[in-house]
């Protein structure tokens, strides 16, 4: 067993909550220097399992169809042409931001209309929830719904779930309820918040306001914008309620099932069968984004920066962290900044050289029988380097 280079690797039911929580709470995004590069050896690992109808590099599907459809759902969440990244937007005419609410109750202006998206799947594996590697490069984005320029953050998905008028008024009530209210004791967990819904209201087709949900625990918040009237996060006074309109919306990948211990039991298998290493990238394995066929030295911009961003979902090494290999060198993982800049234009296919970096995950220094043509093309790996990249912002 490879030696964990950070502490990223967890049990499939922390994973399940990563999954469906979208995102790191505000506040808690990391500093922008961060500290030199930390290097350390793998140690040997058995040969990985070479399976006839298992592409190279790709993962053979789950035991369980349960279990393989939860995963399967999770990585199409993922993918960024599921998200409004991968959309066309036009900014609303004469915009100048979500307008502060002047009374209650909420949002305090005319609105027609609530949708409900889930967001935040853009979130790197590593370091609990990782970086944004979409919203973090758009203005207002990176926790709210709605970029600074009135377009959707790149993260959420489409098209949303549209609330009904008594879902919408239930929500208000929900928002309202949960206010501090002098007498009333308040409600007490030890849950972090988590942004994994975000809510936004709209009059005709331009956004008026923006709340937020935690899906695990009764949180609820609004977007700055409305921070005169009501605070930034608190929670929910009535869960039940809460639970209630959650499950009615049925948001994709934010399930609100029974706990099924024939199913628990089916994750754990896969866990023992997988390893706790496998079972982390079955998550990540999203579609590649950009033909084949293509060599590294025909891509274009676009295609460059689709590929750093689906490596850095998928790769579970921080940024930054390096390892020696017994052969000989050091290789260290760079974030998709680097990563676009440093980009190599080789004359490889990209089937074969994500199909090789795919396999590095688990056989970090290429060492497996299987793998020794993928040797040669290290050089060529985008989402490595053999000096650390510069300090990376989260």
């Amino acid at each position: 067993m490879t030696r964990k280079l950070v502490p990223v690797l967890w049990s499939v039911a922390a994973l399940a909550l990563i999954a469906c929580s979208g995102g790191r709470p505000a506040g808690l995004e990391r500093a922008a220097q961060q500290p030199a590069a930390r290097v350390s050896t793998p140690e040997p690992r058995p040969a990985l399992p070479v399976l006839p109808d298992v592409p190279f590099g790709e993962l053979p599907p789950a035991a369980d169809p349960r279990v393989e459809s939860f995963f399967a759902e999770a990585r199409r969440l993922s993918t960024p042409e599921q998200m409004m990244w991968g959309q066309t937007q036009v900014p609303p005419e004469h915009w100048h931001g979500l307008r502060a609410p002047l009374k209650r109750p909420f949002p305090g202006v005319p609105f027609t209309q609530v949708r409900a998206f889930t967001f935040g799947n853009d979130r790197a594996p590593y370091f609990n929830y990782g970086q944004s590697l979409l919203d973090r490069k758009v203005p207002g984005c990176g926790g709210s719904a709605v970029a600074k320029n009135g377009t959707l953050c790149p993260s959420l998905n489409p098209p949303g779930v549209v609330l009904s008028n008594d879902q919408s008024q239930r929500l208000i009530n929900i928002l309202e309820d949960g206010q501090p209210r002098p007498g009333r004791a308040p409600v007490v967990t030890m849950c972090l918040a988590q942004r994994s819904v975000q809510f936004v209201f709209y009059d005709g087709a331009r956004p008026v306001a923006g709340m937020w949900m935690d899906t695990h625990c009764p949180y609820l918040g609004v977007h700055p914008a409305a921070a005169k009237l009501y605070p930034e996060q608190y929670m929910a006074h009535d869960h039940g309620a809460l639970k209630a309109l959650r499950c009615e919306l049925a948001l994709p990948g934010r399930t609100c099932k029974e706990p099924d211990p024939s199913l628990e039991a089916a994750f754990a298998a896969q866990t023992k069968l997988d390893g706790w290493d496998v079972s982390h990238i079955r998550l990540r394995r999203i579609p590649i984004g950009v033909p084949l066929d293509l060599k590294l030295s025909e891509l274009n911009a676009a295609q460059k920066e689709r590929l750093c961003i689906g490596q850095a979902m998928e790769n579970p090494i921080q940024p930054g962290t390096g390892f020696e290999c017994a052969s000989g060198g050091t290789v260290y993982s760079i974030d998709t900044d680097t990563c676009i800049a440093r980009f190599p234009a080789c004359e490889v296919s990209v089937g074969e050289l994500v199909a090789c970096q795919r396999h590095s995950e688990l056989d970090l220094c290429l060492e497996a029988p299987e793998a020794a043509h993928c040797r040669a093309l290290l050089p060529c790996f985008f989402n490595r380097s053999a000096t650390p990249g510069p300090p990376h912002n989260y």
